[in-house]
């Protein structure tokens, strides 16, 4: 099972999804699979996280699963959901409450170490 924890997609990790992957690694070798099984559903408690670090241990795997719930849902790329792509902007639409999606929450995650000090310099040139 220790394979089982092999990186296979390391793109877009940061360092708090690394840390993740460790903690199932450490967590595996010292109580095993019913202790992975525990800590996983602690980890799924933060969807994002849970969808980026399962993700890069078992990249198709989590393809497939998505295309699945798309597909339960009704949704897909051919076909989307039923008004989902307005033709133009709703006025009701752009005074609503943003909807987080995983996309978005992705998107705005705090910069990672490397993101933090190429900031700094770019600053510090400024």
């Amino acid at each position: 099972m220790t394979d089982d924890f092999e990186v296979q997609d390391t793109s877009g990790l940061t360092d708090a999804d690394w840390a993740e992957i460790n903690k199932l690694r450490r967590t595996y070798k010292r109580g095993g699979r019913k202790a992975v099984g525990l800590a996983l559903e602690k980890l799924a408690k933060d969807p994002i996280r849970f969808v980026v670090v399962i993700g890069a241990l078992y990249p198709d795997m989590m393809r497939e699963m998505i295309r699945d719930q798309m597909a339960e849902a009704g949704i897909s790329p051919e076909r989307p959901v039923e008004g989902s792509w307005p033709a133009g902007p709703d006025p009701k639409r752009a005074l609503a409450k943003p909807v987080a999606t995983a996309l978005t929450a992705a998107q705005h995650r705090e910069p990672d170490r490397f993101q933090r000090t190429n900031l700094t310099r770019y600053n510090a040139l400024s």
